[in-house]
């Protein structure tokens, strides 16, 4: 076939490729072709360049295997590839848009459907064929033997306990029939030298072995791919797939908070989506991941002095729910707000049922690859552009991840900071520069005081009455009237709303937090940061801070903080992706 497509593109093989489509590639001389445009061009990139169209697409594939025909393409040029003599290659794709269904297809084809002449069909049975994954995860492996049941037998799909107990069995080091496929699933996991899988493929792999790795985040092994022969196939999402762009496009994606620093900020922010969840009359599930499966309680008791209707599962220590499967928890909806603390779990490949989830809340600095395995991928999927989920996680590293799987996965634009590379693409385009100023400093009369005391006292985190008191602040200032006005008519107000009101009910770290330092930078004439933009937005912004704390030498003082967006960096910048010696893809 590779002929045949060359000669129909014009496409000029390497005449120094020494290119043998009987034997297997040798990984340290890849064949090369010469591009329509005069680049040359890896073999392993020749899908770029033509769309594979035989065998068609038939309807038994999706009501029998359970396989669309965006799978079915994706999984018919994996098999085109092992049919040309590329015995490796990776199959990348947003993370829930069908790569299971394409990993499927490739084992009914190989089992199923004859090769080309001199291939040896007969090595292609189910107990030839395995899946494995390093994670350490029952729901996943049960979810993989479910999905792959009449394909690969239970025993061979293997993860990080059946693999560790495989590596220790000495008596599996010589097979009468080894392996003929070997798929890795989410093969960014245990991706370091000597790990299970690792182990697991130097034990079993032979010159006529085919694998498949699989993963939305193969920073990695596509770093070093062409060096080391491995096919490249990237599965489209098909109709109805709700991706990060969505996320995006809707606002729905927000950055998260530090919970070990800033514990008030996120009380706030719960505080915030249950006002919005009990206006809307639609309470929901809300899942937040902790730093560890303790912290919970410091949170809890928080949240329980301001005597709301909050309900809290815990994971990971709950006795009262016993969930087999995670969405054993939001199957149905809930009878009020609750928040389902988690720590090391819903990660990479396990499958949410987010119809009764309100938001999530992940960790707020992390790498690319780590925070589009974590809560935010798994809101994305088919069938859920209703469900409407908000996603609070590390917004930056999310922009790094779009721009990369934007760009059809480029390895120019591998995001910096993922695993087991060193380099890669960062956008400057994130780094906002801003102008700042020192907060204005805005004394309230006794009949301001017992007002807004009293409105405090009965709307507790709520604010309906935050427009009357913007405008009583600025007639209030004599100095800086005209500027305090334009500051509410023009400017959007920070995260939460743009105001906070200070009582002698907040904890003394509330004060630490937000009034202390905002006070002294007043005082000083230090310029101020203002607030938490969500996603670093351009834009105008301000927020009030109001001390009405009867205990406070400062009570009855408004502080307004504000900053406006000037300018952006530069358009990225390109830098060379290395893979770290340790990473099992680093080809040494």
């Amino acid at each position: 076939m590779l002929k045949s497509v060359c000669t129909v593109l014009d496409l000029d093989l390497d005449s120094d490729s020494d290119l043998d489509l009987d034997s297997p590639i040798k990984k340290d001389r890849i064949p090369t072709f010469h591009s329509p445009d005069g680049k040359l061009i890896p073999y392993t990139k020749l899908k770029q360049y033509y769309e594979y169209t035989e065998p068609q697409y038939m309807n038994y594939m999706h009501n029998w295997l359970n396989v669309h025909i965006n799978q079915y393409i994706a999984g018919a040029e994996i098999v085109d590839y092992y049919h040309e003599g590329i015995r490796d290659v990776i199959l990348l794709a947003e993370m829930q848009s069908g790569k299971t269904g394409t990993s499927r297809y490739v084992v009914h084809a190989l089992e199923h459907l004859t090769g080309p002449h001199g291939w040896n069909d007969g090595k292609f049975v189910p107990n030839r064929i395995y899946f494995i994954c390093g994670m350490n995860d029952n729901d996943l492996r049960t979810q993989a033997i479910n999905e792959f049941r009449g394909f690969i037998p239970a025993e061979n799909i293997m993860f990080s306990k059946q693999l560790q107990r495989f590596n220790h069995n000495k008596v599996a080091t010589k097979w009468k029939q080894p392996p003929s496929l070997v798929i890795v699933d989410e093969s960014h996991y245990a991706s370091f030298r000597n790990s299970q899988v690792d182990q697991f493929l130097q034990r079993v792999s032979h010159p006529d072995m085919l694998s498949l790795s699989v993963s939305a985040t193969a920073m990695a092994e596509l770093a070093n791919s062409e060096q080391l022969g491995k096919g490249q196939v990237y599965l489209r999402p098909g109709p109805g797939y709700y991706g990060m762009h969505d996320l995006f496009n809707r606002g729905l994606i927000r950055q998260s908070i530090d919970i070990t620093k800033c514990q008030t900020k996120f009380i706030d922010l719960v505080v915030e989506e249950y006002e919005y969840q009990r206006d809307h009359h639609d309470l929901k599930y809300n899942i937040v991941r902790l730093p560890n499966q303790w912290y919970y309680k410091d949170l809890e008791e928080d949240l329980e002095e301001l005597d709301l209707d909050i309900g809290f599962i815990n994971h990971h220590t709950c006795t009262e729910m016993s969930a087999s499967d995670f969405n054993d928890y939001v199957k149905a909806s809930p009878e009020r707000f609750t928040i389902i603390w988690i720590y090391g779990s819903l990660r990479a490949g396990k499958q949410l049922d987010t119809t009764n989830i309100g938001f999530v809340h992940d960790t707020s600095s992390s790498g690319p690859d780590i925070i589009a395995q974590s809560l935010m991928g798994r809101i994305l999927g088919y069938g859920k552009h209703n469900h409407c989920v908000r996603c609070y996680t590390d917004v930056k590293a999310a922009r790094l991840m779009l721009t990369w799987v934007q760009s059809a996965y480029d390895i120019m634009k591998i995001p910096q900071g993922s695993k087991g590379i060193v380099g890669g693409y960062s956008e400057h385009l994130l780094e906002r520069v801003w102008e700042l100023h020192t907060p204005i400093l805005i004394p309230l009369d006794s009949n301001m005081r017992a007002y807004y005391r009293t409105l405090k006292q009965l709307h507790g985190h709520r604010y309906p009455y935050k427009k009357d008191l913007f405008i009583d602040l600025a007639l209030s200032s004599t100095i800086d009237r005209e500027l305090l006005i334009d500051i509410f008519d023009t400017y959007d107000p920070g995260h939460c709303g743009g105001l906070m009101i200070l009582t002698e009910q907040n904890k003394p770290k509330s004060f630490r937090d937000h009034w202390t330092g905002n006070y002294r930078a007043c005082k000083t004439g230090k310029l101020v940061h203002c607030c938490d933009i969500e996603g670093n937005k351009p834009g105008k912004y301000f927020y009030v801070y109001v001390n009405l704390n009867i205990e406070s030498h400062e009570y009855g003082l408004a502080l307004v903080t504000y900053k406006e967006h000037v300018s952006v960096g530069g358009v990225g910048d390109r830098t060379a992706v290395m893979v770290k010696y340790c990473s099992r893809f680093s080809g040494q």
